[in-house]
């Protein structure tokens, strides 16, 4: 009886350590996504900068073709 209650005991310290491990593995992974989802949202701001400033050169270029279509018109 001992002995299967020490092989009992054993095993659920293993399971204990496991249970450790799959814990830390899991924070790992979360800390992991936080840091991903803050690159994302990082190159989302970045990108939409990027994209108002090409939408401000836009308008200004049709601004100077219009210019120029109206002075050659004249």
């Amino acid at each position: 009886a001992t002995d299967a209650a020490n092989a009992a005991t054993d095993a659920a310290n293993a399971a204990a350590e496991a249970a450790d491990a799959a814990t830390a593995a899991a924070q790992d992974a979360a800390d992991a996504v936080a840091s991903l989802a803050t690159a994302v949202a990082e190159l989302m701001a970045d990108l939409k900068s990027q994209i108002a400033a090409q939408k401000a050169a836009i308008t200004a270029l049709t601004n100077l073709v219009i210019k120029i279509q109206k002075k050659l018109k004249a």
